[in-house]
């Protein structure tokens, strides 16, 4: 079989199936843009239809907290009062129940005429020893004692190691009074934030953790001496 037609025919059969290809692929690209389009617009709707509810929403949230901003206000307040009560009791001691404890230490014969205290506050560091093998206290009590004789006074010392915050003491110039056949004299005891009672650790800013009194380096010499001091009798 001889094919006859001129090649100028065949080009044009395949030029109009190239063109139908063509026409098609254009239509379909039209189709898929339009779709894609009506899509993107309908999520666009969509989206700012729930934008708006949203803003409506926060609209009324806003208003009904509005009604209770006073109570806000409180409760910042009373949150402001907690934590200023937990720093200001972080450096608390029972002395009361502290100094009983000291007491009930104390040997037969043994008695405690006068004390004075100095400890730490929030503010303001108990100043730290500048001599070796004393340790780091937070308070220092200074006893005037009367005892029968020196060894009462040792067999005190010993025994107050085992009162709570114990950190160190030591006694001072011991006097024989002539008339009595007693000694006198002043014992000085630090203690340590073991003392604390702790009454309020809950409010403080950091739950759980309580900060001790600030301690001074004993090596810059920068504490200042307390102002709480009491005296007994």
């Amino acid at each position: 079989r001889a094919d006859l037609l001129p090649p100028e025919i065949k080009d044009a059969k395949r030029a109009v199936g190239i063109k139908k290809n063509l026409a098609w692929g254009l239509v379909a690209t039209l189709a898929l843009t339009g779709g894609g389009y009506a899509g993107s617009s309908f999520l666009a709707e969509a989206s700012k239809e729930r934008l708006v509810a949203a803003t409506a929403t926060t609209q009324t949230l806003l208003a009904e907290q509005s009604k209770y901003y006073e109570v806000r206000e409180v409760m910042s307040t009373l949150d402001a009062v907690k934590a200023a009560r937990g720093v200001g009791a972080s450096t608390e001691i029972d002395w009361k129940s502290f100094i009983e404890e000291i007491e009930k230490s104390l040997p037969s014969g043994v008695s405690i005429t006068a004390y004075s205290v100095s400890a730490s506050t929030p503010i303001e560091a108990l100043a730290q020893a500048s001599v070796p093998l004393q340790g780091a206290r937070v308070g220092t009590l200074i006893f005037t004692v009367v005892a029968p004789d020196l060894p009462h006074i040792e067999d005190w010392l010993v025994k107050l190691r085992g009162v709570t915050g114990y950190t160190d003491a030591f006694p001072g110039t011991m006097s024989l009074s002539d008339e009595a056949g007693t000694y006198s004299g002043d014992v000085t005891m630090h203690i340590t934030p073991d003392a604390y009672s702790l009454r309020f650790a809950d409010d403080l800013p950091t739950a759980g953790t309580v900060a001790p009194a600030p301690q001074t380096d004993v090596t810059t010499g920068t504490a200042t001496t307390p102002t709480d001091t009491t005296e007994k009798g």
